[in-house]
């Protein structure tokens, strides 16, 4: 019966101070803190991101292509990564400054789904021929890619954000 007291006792005393614990956290201040970015330095940002990502690609296909790609070695870990490109592409367009050209916009877009479709080629059997289809579609992407550099480029030199007579 002590026992039972006893461990009655401790539960009440867990539960105060479970209760003050809370009482606590619910009275403490909340401290809320705001970063303005420059709308620049986000679209720089943005812009260096993207740059990154088809640089990234561009040298992984160099590569590939001095290597690999011609013996038909590791071409799924070349899918692979296309495919989590598509998707990194595919988010840094979802955050984008809403003010970017829509060309940009529209050669990313077509880029992450020309990834994708890389990333999704079969290889057969058949004699090399998925294997010219795959080498096919990369540099498909990297034309691409070039447009993309082109686009960057061009938009660099006025700006990349539309201006408001453009809308």
């Amino acid at each position: 019966m002590a026992s039972a007291t006893r461990r009655s006792a401790l539960t009440a005393e867990k539960s105060v101070d479970e209760m003050k614990e809370a009482r606590d956290q619910e009275t403490a201040p909340y401290i809320v803190a705001h970063f303005e970015i420059p709308i620049g330095s986000y679209i720089e940002n943005w812009v260096d991101s993207i740059l990154a990502k088809l640089r990234e690609f561009d040298s992984i296909w160099l590569i590939g292509e001095m290597d690999s790609r011609l013996q038909g070695i590791d071409l799924e870990k070349l899918q692979r990564r296309a495919m989590q490109m598509s998707g990194q592409f595919l988010l840094l367009l979802a955050d984008r400054p809403t003010h970017i050209k829509d060309d940009l916009v529209d050669c990313l877009s077509n880029l992450c789904v020309t990834l994708n479709e890389l990333g999704r080629v079969r290889f057969d059997m058949d004699g090399g021929s998925s294997v010219n289809v795959f080498n096919a579609q990369g540099d498909n992407v990297i034309e691409q890619i070039n447009i993309a550099f082109a686009l960057i480029d061009k938009t660099s030199q006025s700006s990349p954000v539309e201006s408001p007579q453009d809308e």
